[in-house]
């Protein structure tokens, strides 16, 4: 198959974007032409290098498309591509649904056989136009992907009928999270070390770890907090983190080079998020053999099994998190567990081989039911 990807988000280097690439490159492993259309902002550039190593070919749209200014240009350079790239289907990829519309519009227009897409996080009212013309996006896309049974439920009849919507797990390179029996290189490796990686977003929930660590420092005084990672939220935890009187045990380090090196170093990973779709940063924790303890939030309980993969803390909830950070770094034993049982459903359940392979068994389905809708019902039927 030829498939064509596009990606909607361009301000940021994050989960998303994480994904696309895992995907694109072990779909053109499976033997498919993959091409991948990116917005020209200078933030997904380092996205290039990567994807063209995966033998993936990358198309660049010279113009920010979300500006009204370059609005016609975007449009007219996205039909170009897909003309010239002729695939057989196009892949979505975007945060908000119903963001962008313009996309599905141009696929249908130029012929493209079949449009995806996969939304990533939760409907809200994006206002204006946007808004009126959601109820067309449903006609616009042959199929909508999400990442967790949680997505799929908040995505139901909004905007989607739940028969359009599939579950896919997000997926990692298991080779590039490879397990590793000792972290080496360790910055404090003397103590004892908890961290986050991630978006600095009020979200994310950072600020719960940062009183959680609060609490625990007076009886834990070797606990240190490793953050990684750049967003609006920066200033404030750090003053956060002055105010609790614990400024010198919570270590912000900005953008990390390898995340994989980064987990490998942590003795526990925290994710508490307010809202997360999936969480696959917890994930590539457990493949690396780093326990995490995350909250309740989203898809967050589908990544960590609680109690066997590491601990899952109801959110907004620093005592309670506080608490399971305690009982892990006392035992370790339980941490052992934790970190094998992890290893073990990484593999299984999160690998980008088996993301990969459940995607074009989906493009397959969807391609069959274009060409002969009314046999593969009655198939389904009988």
């Amino acid at each position: 198959m030829r498939i064509a990807y596009y990606l909607v988000d361009y301000t940021a280097l994050g989960g998303i974007q994480t994904h696309l690439m895992t995907l694109a490159t072990a779909v053109s492993q499976l033997g498919h032409d993959v091409h991948v259309v990116l917005p020209g902002t200078a933030v997904l550039d380092p996205m290039v290098a990567p994807l063209t190593a995966g033998g993936v070919t990358v198309h660049r749209l010279s113009n920010n498309p979300f500006t009204r200014k370059d609005r016609i240009v975007f449009i007219t350079t996205l039909a170009r591509l897909l003309r010239q790239i002729r695939p057989d289907l196009l892949h979505i990829q975007q945060s908000i649904p119903g963001y962008d519309q313009k996309a599905p519009l141009i696929a249908k227009l130029v012929g493209v056989p079949l449009t995806l897409i996969t939304e990533h996080d939760y409907p809200r009212p994006l206002g204006g136009l946007r808004d009126k013309l959601l109820p067309w996006l449903t006609h616009l896309v042959d199929g909508v992907i999400t990442v967790s049974n949680f997505s799929r439920h908040l995505l139901t009849n909004d905007p989607y009928p739940q028969d359009k919507i599939a579950v896919v797990y997000n997926g990692i390179d298991l080779e590039q999270f490879e397990y590793a029996q000792e972290a080496t290189d360790r910055p404090f490796s003397k103590l004892f070390t908890i961290g986050y990686l991630g978006r600095l977003e009020s979200h994310k929930g950072i600020d719960d770890l940062v009183h959680a660590a609060a609490l625990l420092v007076p009886n834990h005084p070797d606990l240190h907090v490793n953050i990684s990672g750049n967003g609006p939220e920066r200033p404030s935890l750090e003053a956060l983190a002055k105010a609790l009187g614990i400024a010198e045990h919570v270590h912000f380090l900005g953008r990390v080079p390898e995340a994989a090196e980064f987990l490998r170093q942590l003795d526990i990973f925290v994710l508490p998020s307010r809202f997360e779709a999936f969480g696959l940063v917890a994930a590539e924790a457990m493949a690396v053999g780093t326990p995490a303890i995350v909250s309740d939030a989203g898809g967050l309980p589908e990544v960590v099994a609680d109690g066997e993969t590491g601990f899952v803390v109801p959110m907004d909830d620093p005592v309670a998190l506080a608490t399971a950070v305690a009982k892990l770094k006392d035992d370790a034993i339980l941490r052992q567990q934790f970190i094998q049982a992890g290893k073990q459903r990484s593999a299984r359940c999160f690998s980008a081989k088996r993301m990969a392979a459940e995607t074009v068994q989906l493009y397959r389905k969807q391609l069959r039911m274009r060409s002969n809708p009314i046999a593969l019902k009655s198939h389904h039927a009988g």
